[in-house]
């Protein structure tokens, strides 16, 4: 941890002198740099604080992307401090932004950690529909085939166990999303092992 607080500090020095010196730009990524230390470390409602300034920093450079990222860290903290509804809330608005810049993919990875907050929340009744839905909007935003086959198989699995999806299917589709961005040749497999 120790090496953690040091970095914090360090944090704080070089936010005072962008401050100093106007540097807005730097200020934000300093924010957003601090709130992943933050993470890190376990200080969710902190991390959720440096999350919140460096967007409303980003939104003043109007940088839509960047605010779309920190609203995700937002959504994800907030699931790790048992509040989902505002998570489920600021994932949403994530979502629909990524898809507003043509980012289909993201915002496929953002429904993703909808649906893990709709887990670790136990609002099954809501997995079903969401996972339904994000077929029909991922399919109309047209999102990679392969993505579209992996989102098939977790849509296909909610259906069978009634929401009731695992966290380690959510993960491995997400996974899978993750590598596609970067090896657009991959094709999705289904585990093996799933089972209904």
């Amino acid at each position: 941890m120790g090496r953690y607080t040091d970095a914090i500090t360090a944090f704080d020095k070089a936010a005072g002198i962008a401050e100093e010196l106007q540097d807005t730009s730097t200020l934000a990524h300093i924010a957003a740099s601090m709130g992943n230390t933050l993470t890190r470390i376990g200080h969710h409602q902190g991390a959720c604080e440096q999350y919140t300034n460096a967007m409303e920093l980003f939104e003043m450079l109007h940088q839509p992307v960047e605010i779309a990222r920190m609203r995700i860290r937002i959504g994800i903290g907030m699931v790790m401090q048992g509040e989902f509804d505002e998570a489920i809330t600021e994932l949403e608005r994530s979502r629909e932004e990524f898809l507003r810049l043509g980012m289909p993919i993201v915002a496929a990875q953002v429904a993703l950690e909808m649906v893990n907050a709709m887990l670790l929340a136990r609002r099954y009744r809501w997995v079903e529909p969401l996972c339904r839905g994000m077929i029909a909007t991922f399919i109309s935003a047209n999102l990679h085939r392969e993505a579209q086959k992996a989102l098939g198989y977790l849509n296909e699995l909610a259906s069978l166990r009634g929401g009731r999806l695992r966290t380690e299917d959510v993960s491995y589709v997400k996974d899978f999303l993750e590598r596609l961005e970067d090896e657009p040749s991959l094709c999705f497999l289904a585990p093996a092992t799933t089972q209904a």
